[in-house]
């Protein structure tokens, strides 16, 4: 017997998005204090995204439940058990003017350049706030666009920076926003979670030096 897998998210009135998220949902149930109960084909996830601006994670746990009842994805579970896998990252070069990362892509490893430029943005964008404080992931990406003095996915008319325009552009969020995120991730020096909120978690991490130093 073949199943429909679907998504649930509870989120507060949102004016602009409701009637984009209630032409995509199967169901939307006001469940008081200005809150609402969303249900999505698992299809339509990216939709969702675009459309809320900002991206989140499913519980490693659920993801667990699933594999004995879909044999493709129970195979591959065994196979790839001790290899590369979703979350896998790596800095395999650093040099002044960019850093060679290696990531996962549709299961295969694959290597991207990210400037250094941009990690030193991302950078002086979190060092801008307190330790341990925890920023929305696409206001630090409109934050690092605006460093990198990058107009392109603003809107036309308010000039408003456009993170779903963004988000779709992959080539490009991966090096002005990902990669360096990353980067730096991988560094020790911020805290990426799986609700999409940014953190710093120290000070005084130097980007010429670490290059310098080769780590």
């Amino acid at each position: 017997m073949k199943t429909n897998l679907l998504f649930e998210l509870e989120l507060p009135y949102l004016q602009t998005e409701y009637d984009l998220l209630k032409s995509i949902a199967l169901n939307v149930e006001n469940i008081g204090h200005s809150k609402f109960k969303w249900i999505f084909k698992i299809e339509d996830i990216e939709k969702v995204v675009r459309t809320l601006g900002k991206t989140f994670e499913f519980d490693d746990e659920d993801i667990k439940k699933m594999i004995p009842y879909s044999p493709l994805m129970e195979e591959k579970v065994g196979i790839e058990a001790g290899t590369k896998g979703k979350g896998y990252f790596k800095i395999i070069h650093r040099a002044p003017k960019l850093f060679i990362c290696e990531t996962i892509i549709n299961e295969k490893p694959v290597r991207q350049k990210v400037p250094t430029e941009n990690v030193s943005a991302m950078w002086k964008v979190m060092n801008a706030y307190s330790i341990g404080r925890y920023i929305k992931s696409s206001t630090v990406a409109e934050n690092v666009i605006t460093e990198l003095e990058i107009t392109r996915f603003n809107r036309g008319e308010s000039g408003n920076f456009d993170f779903a325009k963004f988000f779709g552009e992959r080539a490009d969020y991966y090096r002005y926003f990902y990669g360096p995120l990353k980067i730096l991730q991988s560094e020790g020096v911020i805290e990426h979670t799986k609700s999409g909120t940014v953190a710093r978690l120290a000070d005084g991490w130097d980007l010429q030096t670490q290059i310098r130093l080769g780590g």
